[in-house]
């Protein structure tokens, strides 16, 4: 189904559960023509702060990024401040 050229078009019919019907079509890609997307995603990505000062008291933890030595820093520094975030998020990486 996802085969095929890029100028290739996919005509599909939707059938709702209320039984409503929806012709849409799908344009397709060749994956030249979208690596451009995923390489800049995963340079954002890998650029991503971990910790960082979101005010004077408050900080922010993305539990998901952090590696244990840095969040050892992180918790290190931030002993004093009011408020810390932990993003949760992306947690338990696989």
């Amino acid at each position: 189904m996802l085969g095929g050229k890029s100028a290739d078009g996919l005509d599909v019919e939707i059938v709702k559960n209320s039984g409503e019907i929806i012709e849409t079509g799908i344009e397709r890609y060749e994956f030249s023509e979208l690596k451009p997307y995923f390489v800049k995603k995963a340079a954002a990505q890998k650029n991503e702060k971990t910790f960082y000062a979101l005010n004077n008291e408050t900080r922010y933890i993305n539990l998901g990024k952090i590696q244990a030595k840095a969040l050892k820093e992180a918790f290190e520094n931030y002993q004093n401040k009011k408020a810390i975030i932990l993003d949760l998020r992306n947690y338990l990486r696989s």
